[in-house]
């Protein structure tokens, strides 16, 4: 792991986080309209890059929730036309539902 301490580099990193997490909005927010105050904010940010080795996956498919809580995320889930997750969620959970 090292740190990332070039404030231009830093300021590479936030504004592709920014636009990373803002891509799916409609009106999506930008660095730019914070103007001054974002090197201010980004001189408090402790940024590292570190290089991955290894990976595990775990999923977390509603296997802990109360029934009424696991019925109330399937109901949303249908809502909003998530028949993946719905499927998953069903296969990992085949005592419910």
């Amino acid at each position: 792991m090292e740190a990332i301490e070039d404030p231009a580099l830093l300021e590479d990193h936030l504004r592709g986080l920014v636009k990373a997490m803002e891509r799916s909005r409609e009106d999506a927010w930008r660095v730019e309209e914070m103007g001054p105050r974002m090197q201010r904010l980004a001189a408090g940010v402790v940024a590292f890059g570190a290089k991955i080795t290894d990976r595990e996956c775990r999923f977390k498919l509603g296997q802990d929730e109360e029934d009424q809580t696991f019925a109330e995320i399937m109901r949303g889930l249908e809502r909003e036309g998530n028949e993946g997750l719905r499927r998953w969620m069903r296969e990992f959970n085949p005592s419910r539902e």
